[in-house]
């Protein structure tokens, strides 16, 4: 079986990403036209920050008094833990699987749009201190 030149290349492009790059996270949409924004910031109604911050904080807050098992969590982990079980919060999932990623990328796609991944370098992101690449 062979594939086809498009997908060798879409290959290609990847592993050349990933021999430049120490970590890689990948981020699957089944729609190019899709912002790469947090289920907090994708609402449809515009909000200044601290309005988006303050609603989060609120979901925070009851998750932590009615909601959930281990109060001993973290700030962050309970972020994460939200996250997992659906609630909208500033956080964005990432793998570091191609292959998880490009499920996503085509669960839900119709053929009436480009699919996508992402291709992030946390390092390299991390470093920038406000000076682009």
């Amino acid at each position: 079986m062979a594939y086809s030149s498009e997908w060798m290349d879409i290959l290609n492009q990847v592993d050349d990403f990933c021999n430049d790059n120490h970590v890689v996270w990948f981020r699957g949409h089944s729609d190019a036209t899709y912002k790469l924004n947090s289920g907090l910031f994708r609402s449809d109604i515009p909000r200044d920050l601290d309005e988006y911050l303050l609603y989060e904080r609120f979901r925070y807050l009851h998750v932590r008094r009615h909601g959930h098992l281990d109060h001993k969590l973290l700030d962050w982990e309970l972020l994460f833990v939200m996250q997992h079980h659906g609630v909208e919060t500033r956080l964005l999932d990432w793998s570091e699987s191609f292959a998880t990623a490009l499920f996503f990328a085509f669960r839900g796609w119709s053929q009436e749009s480009d699919a996508e991944i992402w291709l992030l370098s946390p390092n390299k992101l991390n470093s920038m201190n406000g000076q682009p690449i």
